[in-house]
């Protein structure tokens, strides 16, 4: 885990029926990014489309849970790269979308189960 993350901010939402979701974000040393990745395998993407389509998925959720009023929030410069992976734990689909901004030292991270 990189060393210089501030800013922290988490949200979890577990349902009745067992599926949680997370919402990270924070800032962090641009150098350190990578550090995030290298856990898993990530694809990466810069189409705008694609962004768009998984930002409004996000917000959508966001708004349904109230999260502004966690101080959660994209990165404020704009959203210009997307790293996600998905898999299958034990049967239960899992994601992750992270989401930086072109300087790479804000971060969101959304993500089920």
């Amino acid at each position: 885990m990189p060393g210089s993350i501030a800013g922290y901010h988490y949200w979890r939402r577990q349902q009745i029926d067992g599926d949680r979701i997370v919402v990270i974000s924070f800032r962090l040393d641009p150098a350190e990014f990578d550090k995030l990745l290298s856990r898993r395998q990530f694809d990466a993407t810069s189409d705008p489309q694609l962004i768009q389509t998984a930002i409004q998925r996000y917000s959508e959720y966001s708004q349904e849970c109230g999260l502004e009023n966690y101080r959660i929030s994209l990165p404020k410069q704009g959203v210009v790269r997307m790293y996600w992976y998905s898999h299958e734990e034990d049967g239960v689909p899992c994601f992750r979308d992270v989401f930086t901004n072109k300087s790479r030292d804000e971060v969101l991270i959304y993500g089920g189960n």
